[in-house]
């Protein structure tokens, strides 16, 4: 993705200004309580915070002009996740090493976590915010079990792994999902949840995978009949395994065992089919993109290409087709 395609001049920013102490009391507003100290006082200051309500968490886009330095030793609830998109930062969490932000090294700040560090001259980047709330709320369906202490995290989240990769794309397609109040963006928040706590590492994830025996063929079937009762709702791993009483993880091997696929491809492919089996009505009962919607298909293009992959047309073909059919009956029957 081209990030210049990113720069947020459509909207009208939160805050813009040369004043350094509003835009650090705004930046705490947004973010939590982050302190910053210009390193040179001669040097040209100014800001832009951009803000998104990202469903249950928000986004905050952020570009700054001068040097700072940069100090969190406050406690609060946020989880922030930090992508850079230009330029650096370099910080030191709880006086351990530094870490380097760049392009090539996203950081996850937890809450409680002391921090110091530095920021580069100029830079722009995009700060993801989930309350510690959400995230527990999420690991306790994943893992069946209740969560006593704080998530604590693995701060370094490398962006040139498949996983990085993916995590990244997904924030900058959030990030423009927001300009457009986008239908979607519930299962995009889902999605960034539950891979974080699934894929990147930190205190619980050993309690993860000791949950990761096999389930029974009964509760398989008993996910699957779950699934298809809300296929029109939106749901997501850990929701599936809390209902049925399992792990995310036993259920994913279970799946990947017995279907050779996932519980959310699973649950992806079901709803493929019941949006062709409405489509092939011949007055189906809503419009293509609102049929798309209605079973939480995040992305219209890249529905209608697993549909077409799936069934050979596309969502329009597959109406066309049976409406030919219709009336070609109807012209045989007159006859």
């Amino acid at each position: 993705m081209n990030y210049q395609s990113l720069s947020p001049l459509d909207r009208t920013p939160l805050l813009q200004s040369d004043n350094y102490e509003e835009a650090n009391m705004m930046l705490t507003q947004l973010i939590g309580p982050f302190k910053s100290e210009l390193l040179d006082s001669n040097t040209d200051f100014l800001s832009r915070y951009y803000y998104a309500q990202f469903h249950q968490s928000s986004m905050v886009y952020l570009q700054w002009q001068g040097a700072q330095k940069l100090i969190r030793n406050q406690p609060n609830d946020l989880y922030v996740f930090y992508l850079p998109i230009e330029g650096f930062i370099t910080e030191k969490i709880n006086q351990l090493e530094p870490i380097l932000s760049s392009s090539k090294v996203a950081h996850f700040f937890t809450p409680q976590q002391n921090l110091a560090g530095e920021i580069s001259s100029k830079g722009q980047g995009i700060s993801v915010c989930i309350s510690r709330q959400r995230l527990h709320q999420e690991l306790a369906k994943l893992s069946d079990n209740t969560i006593n202490s704080l998530i604590s995290f693995q701060p370094e989240v490398d962006l040139t792994t498949a996983f990085g990769h993916s995590l990244r794309e997904l924030i900058l397609f959030a990030w423009q999902a927001t300009a457009q109040n986008s239908l979607f963006l519930p299962q995009l928040e889902q999605t960034l949840v539950t891979g974080l706590l699934q894929y990147h590492s930190h205190n619980y994830s050993a309690s993860l995978q000791k949950n990761e025996g096999m389930v029974s063929d009964r509760t398989v079937r008993l996910a699957q009949e779950f699934m298809m009762a809300n296929l029109q709702k939106s749901i997501s791993l850990g929701d599936i395994a809390s209902a049925i009483g399992v792990s995310g993880r036993s259920l994913q091997r279970s799946f990947a065992k017995y279907y050779d696929c996932s519980p959310i491809q699973f649950l992806k492919q079901a709803r493929l089919e019941a949006l062709h089996q409405e489509l092939k009505q011949v007055m189906p009962p809503l419009g293509i993109t609102d049929l798309i919607i209605k079973y939480q298909f995040g992305h219209l293009g890249r529905c209608s290409q697993s549909y077409q992959k799936r069934f050979g047309e596309l969502p329009s073909e597959t109406v066309q087709r049976s409406q030919n059919i219709h009336h070609l009956s109807s012209r045989r029957k007159n006859y």
